[in-house]
């Protein structure tokens, strides 16, 4: 399928780019040895390999895909790779002038010591809220209650909300 060829594409382009980068780097570590490590240069090193780790499980998973349809873990994986492939390229503007503060001052917000301490804070509350949900709900899987959970808690969805018998109309008082 195409979106194999584009992804196949891609990443090929990136590896060659990465090797380009880390050979150029090490070249100029060796030619000025001026105490410096290769972190510096080399610190985006892991965000790529992420994202080649994302895109190479999806061309593994689809390798003889042909003209069937995708199974819903193939949809997810491509999922992962248009979502990693975006933010990469969101994070690539941030060196433009005309979005590049606006970039970058979002990354610093979102990545902030406190941001993520809060983040930190709520995923370990719902993660409490599920698993007490998943003692009650004994007959459903984790990942039944925990998808149920999160959009009704997110999104104040009613039937959601319902299966747990939590539904406020039910419970209404008069």
């Amino acid at each position: 399928p195409l979106c194999w060829t584009v992804i196949a594409a891609g990443l090929s382009r990136d590896f060659c780019n990465s090797m380009w980068h880390i050979h150029s780097s090490v070249r100029n570590w060796i030619s000025h040895r001026d105490g410096r490590g290769l972190g510096g240069a080399l610190w985006t090193l892991p965000v790529e390999m992420a994202f080649w780790f994302l895109r190479i499980v999806f061309l593994i998973k689809t390798w003889e895909l042909d003209d069937r349809l995708m199974t819903s873990d193939e949809q997810s994986w491509l999922a992962a790779v248009f979502l990693a492939q975006s933010a990469n390229v969101m994070v690539m503007f941030r060196v433009t002038a005309i979005s590049g503060k606006r970039i970058l001052s979002i990354m610093h917000t979102l990545f902030s010591r406190n941001m993520l301490e809060m983040m930190a804070v709520m995923v370990a509350v719902f993660l409490a809220i599920c698993a007490a949900l998943v003692i009650v709900h004994r007959q459903e899987s984790a990942v039944w209650v925990a998808t149920m959970a999160y959009v009704g808690l997110s999104f104040g969805e009613g039937d959601n909300l319902a299966v747990f018998g939590l539904d406020p109309e039910m419970h209404e008082t008069t």
